[in-house]
């Protein structure tokens, strides 16, 4: 995989980070229905569950820093009017939630 060492560079940046990782999936709005997802529902947590397994399997994140979303279709960046606006709503984005301080 191509994502692999650019992964890799985001796991070592926020080993250090404080803050939960919430890896969000997305998709398009094209509708789906497989022998592996039954929906856009289901494609965009098992996106984000499969980025959160990498980002576990090199061992510099604590898995209970990590969350997966998956938003299907709901939050597209740009109107799924052309082939190439579909494909960026076919992503992966990864936040850092940071805890609000008492002090």
């Amino acid at each position: 995989d191509d994502i692999l060492p650019m992964l890799k560079r985001v796991a070592d940046a926020l080993q250090d980070t404080p803050g939960t990782i919430m890896v969000s999936g997305h998709t398009d709005d094209q509708p789906i229905n497989s022998a592996r997802f039954r929906s856009n529902w289901e494609l965009s947590t098992d996106r984000a569950v499969s980025v959160i397994q990498r980002l576990e399997a090199f061992g510099s994140i604590e898995a209970n820093r990590l969350t997966a979303v998956g938003y299907g279709d709901t939050r597209p960046l740009v109107p799924n009017n052309t082939p190439e606006n579909r494909a960026r709503n076919r992503r992966v984005e990864i936040a850092i939630v940071r805890e609000e301080s008492s002090e």
